[in-house]
């Protein structure tokens, strides 16, 4: 209840209006400014904002520390394995000593996919090993893995990863 909780590519911000509920500050952050203004129109936060992130710009930082982080289903749109990693240590510095990340995607059950969808837009689907991999190699250890779906080559999950301390 006394946790400030960041909610990283918020979308229409449901998920944090849900989230505001279980903790004393939360921030929503999301990219498109469309969909923030959604965010503050349906769904307006009494104990937090909703404020602009692009985690493709690679030069992007947040000051402040959060004891969690929320980040769903949007892992697999950081396309580079450098972007990927800047971003991971970039999570676990926003994080206090024993915070969580807990993170909603799909991995490949083989080598990394390439999925295009028909909007243009593709997804980046990593081998659970690389994916798992990542956050360890930023200083995460893995508390925790709920698998949602199976597919033929893919799984969908929760994963929650604690920074020691």
């Amino acid at each position: 209840p006394d946790m400030r909780v960041a909610d990283i590519a918020c979308g229409n911000g449901a998920y944090t209006k849900l989230l505001s509920d279980y903790c004393a500050r939360i921030t929503g952050f999301e990219l498109s400014d469309s969909l923030r203004d959604v965010a503050s129109r349906e769904y307006p936060l009494a104990n937090g904002a909703y404020l602009p992130l692009d985690l493709e710009d690679e030069s992007w930082a947040i000051d402040d520390e959060y004891g969690a982080i929320f980040c769903m289903g949007v892992l697999v749109y950081l396309h580079t394995p450098p972007l990927f990693k800047n971003t991971l240590r970039k999570f676990y510095d926003l994080l206090k000593p024993g915070g969580s990340l807990i993170t909603r995607d799909t991995v490949s059950k083989g080598k990394t996919l390439r999925v295009h969808h028909h909007n243009g837009s593709y997804a980046t689907y990593r081998s659970r090993s690389s994916f798992i991999g990542g956050f360890e190699k930023a200083g995460f250890t893995l508390e925790r893995r709920i698998e949602m779906y199976t597919r033929i080559d893919k799984n969908n999950a929760f994963y929650v990863f604690r920074k020691p301390g």
